[in-house]
């Protein structure tokens, strides 16, 4: 008999799985999050976060800028993109979070403040994976090149990336802090030409592309001494033009992505916003051959012989759970993150690579062959124990069909075919946690506790 209620289809389910087990007896239970289950509250009386030590392993900005009032904060996160949202920074310092109240903003570090909404976060979602990065923050502040520069324009996006290397139609601010002469019009930005070169008054051309900011600089002190006793010249980027990546597919911002410095594609992703609810399993990297070949072991040369490419899991990269697959991009990389579709089948449960699994040309694919792509049984599955989930047209509930899937591997029951939209669930006979966060959201309840149910 079909114990799942119609109801179920008005839930809007989401697990975030980072940790190896459920919670234990007496442990607050808060996956999956049921949307709508918690109010907006701006009033003063709404709780206020206490802060935390930094979490070294997020994406971070400048590690040295503190929030100030009236800065804009952009909050991405990684699982569970429906929580994204822009908040600024009120007078008295605190932010608003959605379905949590305020949280004591003003002062603290990104990476400081970026472990404070986490915190804040846990109370309502398992484990959340939350970057914060800034859209318009007093960028005075920021240091430059290790000393203390004079105060830049706020409208521009000045900072100093440590190791960033300069390259063509990048604009920086160069400061002689004891000779202001010596950097022409004060506060004016200088764009590095195609050919990589800047021209300055006094010392004429300078090569600064191929360079990261510390050697320009070094070479600007040694460039001027000739005319300045002692000089101390200072480089920030204003503009980050030369190091693009481009982000397409399924994600929340699509577009060119700007590297600053050394990034993964775990950083990459974030700053594209993440993936977006509709989001397939597949992510494929694409890389001219030129800037080397991606190094994971089943990168392969396309037909060309031009690029190196490779397909990931992007689950998997978010939940950690492939460390060695979280590379560091390159310029001129291209990120492709797939879309889930009416023509995918999805295996979820306690098998090694759960996600969606396109079709491709054909109609269906066997039970075996999903739980081969996703990379066969976990060893506490329960595949006698397994279930299709499927909903047929007009009607409004979802059909479970049950399916022995350890006689059909033994040869003992004919394999049954999957359509489009087909969820294969293997039950588990274990107290981990399995993600459900790729599947449509209108099956993801149903699915998600027939793991459990069986």
């Amino acid at each position: 008999m079909n114990i799942w209620s119609s109801n179920l289809k008005i839930i809007t389910f989401t697990l975030v799985l980072f940790s190896a087990t459920l919670p234990a007896a007496g442990q607050k239970i808060l996956v999956p999050t049921l949307k709508g289950s918690a109010q907006h509250d701006t009033s003063n009386n709404a709780p206020r976060a206490t802060l935390n030590k930094t979490d070294p392993g997020l994406p971070k900005p400048d590690s040295r800028y503190k929030v100030h009032p009236s800065d804009t904060l952009e909050l991405t996160f990684m699982l569970t993109p429906e929580f994204n949202q822009t908040v600024t920074v009120q007078p008295d310092g605190h932010i608003t979070l959605r379905d949590i109240g305020d949280l004591l903003a003003a002062g603290h570090t990104f990476p400081e403040l970026t472990e404070s909404i986490k915190t804040a976060y846990s109370k309502i979602l398992h484990d959340p994976v939350i970057s914060v990065n800034p859209k318009d923050f007093e960028k005075s502040s920021f240091a430059d090149g290790g000393q203390v520069g004079k105060p830049g324009n706020a409208g521009t996006d000045t900072q100093t990336v440590s190791g960033y290397v300069l390259g063509p139609d990048d604009e920086i601010m160069i400061r002689g802090i004891e000779a202001p002469e010596a950097s022409g019009k004060a506060d004016q930005p200088v764009l590095i030409g195609t050919n990589g070169n800047i021209t300055l008054p006094l010392i004429g051309r300078v090569k600064a592309g191929g360079l990261t900011v510390e050697q320009l600089e070094a070479e600007l002190n040694t460039r001027f001494k000739q005319f300045i006793q002692e000089p101390q010249i200072s480089v920030t980027v204003t503009v980050f033009r030369s190091q693009p990546v481009s982000v397409f597919g399924a994600v929340t911002k699509p577009g060119i992505v700007q590297l600053r410095g050394r990034q993964t594609l775990y950083e990459v992703l974030s700053t594209a916003g993440g993936p977006r609810e509709n989001a397939g399993s597949i992510l494929m990297i694409t890389r001219p051959r030129q800037s080397g070949d991606i190094p994971l072991p089943d990168a392969k040369v396309d037909p060309s012989g031009q690029f190196s490419t490779a397909e990931l899991n992007v689950q998997e990269i978010l939940e950690g759970k492939d460390a060695a697959a979280n590379i560091v991009i390159k310029p001129n990389d291209a990120i492709s993150l797939s879309e889930a579709s009416s023509n995918m089948v999805y295996v979820v449960g306690d098998v090694q690579h759960g996600g969606g699994f396109t079709l491709g040309g054909q109609r269906n694919v066997s039970v075996l062959r999903a739980l081969a792509l996703a990379g066969g049984l976990g060893r506490t599955a329960k595949p006698d124990k397994a279930r299709i989930v499927r909903q047929i047209e007009g009607d409004p509930k979802f059909r479970e069909i049950a399916v022995n899937v350890k006689q059909i591997i033994s040869g003992k029951a004919e394999d049954i075919a999957l359509g489009p939209d087909d969820v294969l669930v293997i039950p588990t006979s274990s107290r981990k946690t399995f993600t459900t966060t790729y599947l449509p959201a209108t099956v993801s309840a149903v699915a998600a506790a027939a793991i459990y149910h069986y």
